[in-house]
């Protein structure tokens, strides 16, 4: 019941701060609720936490939310649109897993999806080129780190810098039991950052642990998308706030059982 309680408390503060993005940045373009503030980079985050935790909430919120029952509900678009504007490539990997995975159940449909995805990755340099003369700070990163670093955000130059960094002094040991690497050094894609701090035996047993954990594949969402774009699972209070959905989540689903 607390739990329950505390996910409407999470919910109705999200929707107050929806109202701020929609109306007081997408509409009046108001500075203070940019996601990247007087860095030139579009998007909104509203008033609250910072962008990776808001836009984890929003997308925890649209999962405990969904039911097939109400497919259309406000609430469900009003979450969807605030990953969409977050101004943050994760966002779309939310709302493109969240509809390859929860909403389509017709197999011709997800691979249609699947297919066009892979699509827009496969010409995603031609594509930005005909983007990025509307956006001065992703035509500096264009010109700075090229087409894959802007779809990226420049993690695979990360990953190519603490490779050669690391393949000529690293010892066997630092391959078993990890320290590649020491905050801050992370890349922000959590398999990586899992193997340069605790090597591969904290890799296996990091997957064997979320593979318990995670028992859906609605639920495996936030760890899909934190395998490739930023640290959602980076901190106790992100962890936190994904056991807490989930475990409402369930509860309520084990509530309609019985």
């Amino acid at each position: 019941m607390r739990t329950k309680s505390f996910i409407q408390f999470i919910e109705k503060l999200f929707l107050i701060n929806a109202g701020f993005i929609l109306v007081g940045g997408l509409l009046v373009g108001l500075p203070i609720l940019e996601s990247y503030p007087l860095s030139g980079r579009w998007g909104y985050d509203g008033l609250l936490l910072d962008r990776v935790v808001t836009q984890l909430v929003y997308g925890l919120l649209l999962l405990h939310n969904w039911s097939p029952n109400k497919p259309f509900d406000w609430k469900n678009l009003v979450f969807i649109i605030c990953l969409l504007i977050s101004g943050q490539k994760a966002g779309f990997l939310w709302v493109g897993l969240f509809f390859l995975i929860v909403v389509i159940k017709r197999p011709l449909w997800r691979t249609t999806l699947i297919g066009l995805s892979l699509s827009f990755v496969a010409f995603f340099p031609f594509i930005i080129k005909q983007l990025i003369p509307f956006s001065t700070f992703w035509r500096n990163v264009f010109e700075d780190y090229g087409a894959w670093g802007i779809l990226f955000s420049t993690r695979n130059n990360a990953v190519l810098r603490i490779w050669e960094n690391t393949k000529n002094d690293t010892h066997y040991l630092d391959v078993l039991l990890g320290g590649t690497a020491r905050f801050p050094s992370d890349i922000e894609m959590l398999p990586f950052d899992i193997f340069i701090y605790f090597g591969a035996f904290g890799l296996i047993a990091s997957t064997w642990f979320f593979l318990k954990w995670v028992s859906s594949w609605k639920w495996a969402i936030p760890l899909i998308v934190t395998c490739f774009a930023g640290g959602v699972f980076g901190s106790i209070k992100m962890i936190l706030l994904y056991g807490f959905f989930k475990m409402s989540s369930l509860a309520f689903k084990n509530k309609l059982k019985h």
